[in-house]
């Protein structure tokens, strides 16, 4: 089988930088990948296996027009023409395919691994939620 090489597509929007306004001011939208502080949480696993699949390439606006234009671009969540995986993307393509996890407001996804295919990707991880110490 022949590895078909993904679309050639503009990643200089994902040059590890969340597209939002300048630092300091306050934005509205949900972040990539995230880190908490370093300290131990007090949590609860709800689901310990949820595995979904969207996307490695495409055009934001023909996944989900309803929320998207063209001026959003185009994507590609794995170059391998430098080993980079864009997390900001993956958050906007979850949006896109109506995949983005269902969670109350004290739960998380947290994220445990990524498997990258010919033509999607797999973002494998758990639902916790929080609970108070």
């Amino acid at each position: 089988m022949t590895k078909k090489k993904p679309k050639n597509v503009d990643n200089s929007k994902n040059q590890f930088k969340i597209e939002t306004a300048p630092k300091d001011s306050i934005n509205i939208g949900t972040p990539p990948a995230v880190l908490f502080p370093a300290r131990n949480y007090k949590f609860k696993i709800i689901n310990d296996n949820v595995t979904i699949n969207i996307s490695r390439t495409g055009s934001y606006v023909d996944l989900a027009p309803e929320i998207f234009t063209e001026e959003d671009g185009t994507f590609n969540l794995f170059d391998e023409g430098n080993n980079t995986l864009y997390t900001p993307s993956v958050t906007k393509v979850l949006f896109a395919e109506h995949k983005y996890p269902d969670m109350e407001a004290n739960q998380l996804f947290v994220l445990i691994a990524f498997r990258i295919k010919e033509d999607s990707v797999d973002v494998v991880g758990q639902i916790i939620e929080v609970l108070p110490r």
